[in-house]
């Protein structure tokens, strides 16, 4: 279950609590992360190997994707069409990056392979590029179109990645 609270960002003397509800999914455990996309129709919850999408007005689950292993982070593209989630695995994985399709809710056969922990993923503003944490205490900017990496930034850092934006 997946609860999701909206505050008012304005301070003031008075606020109250603007949205409060819930999301369930059946088998799933351990909420990771969520987002909304951004015209604010779906709901997307990470879990303990599983992806579910719901309806914000219903709060009905429209997808679930098992996959295996714990979901670390789920982002939605800027134009909400595409859904990218981390997934924890090993460095011989080369799908613990990987795309959802939301016009078809189907898994693409986009996929990476990042060789870390991937705890944050991030797309770019204009929805072409994904950065994802690397095992050199980096990051990849990968292509969304083909996955493959466009650049890579390391050695700025002496610990792993843990958050990026762009």
């Amino acid at each position: 279950m997946v609860c999701i609270c909206i505050l008012p960002t304005g301070a003031g003397q008075y606020s109250d609590i603007a949205y409060i509800d819930a999301t369930m999914t059946p088998s799933a455990t351990e909420s990771q992360a969520v987002d909304i996309n951004s015209n604010s129709t779906y709901i997307a919850s990470a879990y303990d190997g599983m992806v579910a999408i719901h309806d914000v007005d219903t709060l009905d689950l429209i997808g679930a994707f098992p996959v295996g292993s714990d979901v670390l982070d789920i982002q939605f593209s800027p134009d909400g069409l595409l859904l990218a989630f981390s997934r924890s695995g090993s460095s011989a994985d080369t799908d613990t990056i990987q795309i959802i399709d939301i016009y078809t809710l189907q898994l693409t056969s986009k996929q990476y392979g990042s060789n870390s922990h991937s705890d944050m993923i991030q797309w770019s503003p204009d929805g072409t590029l994904l950065a994802v944490p690397n095992s050199n205490n980096g990051v990849d900017i990968l292509r969304v179109a083909d996955m493959e990496v466009e650049r890579t930034l390391n050695g700025e850092h002496n610990t792993r990645v843990t958050c990026i934006a762009f």
